[in-house]
């Protein structure tokens, strides 16, 4: 279920505790937190390609790369494709056991560009 960008702070305490993540995954997490923050605060934030998480996260890109796959395997992101140099677009989700916790739950249907 996709999750308000607004209740990113309640995604984030949410999606962080799930068992299996590894610390690069939850790096991950808090990064796509803060972005969702910093566009909140100031209506724009950087992009989060795997070069600059991996930068920020201090690994190898490839690693951000897999652990993005695997958070989205849980379901806790939605990834919107980009075109050219930009990078993707990346959508708080939460499993439907989870989302529940969430005062304000997104609609039940997934976009067609979250079909796994």
């Amino acid at each position: 279920m996709l999750t308000p960008s607004a209740q990113h702070e309640a995604w984030r305490a949410l999606a962080i505790q799930t068992q299996g993540l590894n610390a690069v995954e939850r790096g991950v997490l808090s990064c796509i937190a803060e972005h969702f923050r910093q566009l909140a605060a100031r209506g724009y934030g950087p992009g989060l390609s795997y070069d600059r998480l991996g930068h920020h996260l201090d690994v190898d890109p490839v690693r951000v790369k897999w652990a993005v796959s695997l958070l989205r395997e849980f379901g806790l992101i939605g990834i919107k494709p980009a075109s050219g140099q930009r990078p993707n677009e990346y959508l708080l989700a939460l499993p439907r056991r989870l989302a529940t916790s969430l005062s304000t739950a997104a609609d039940d249907e997934l976009p067609p560009f979250l079909t796994r």
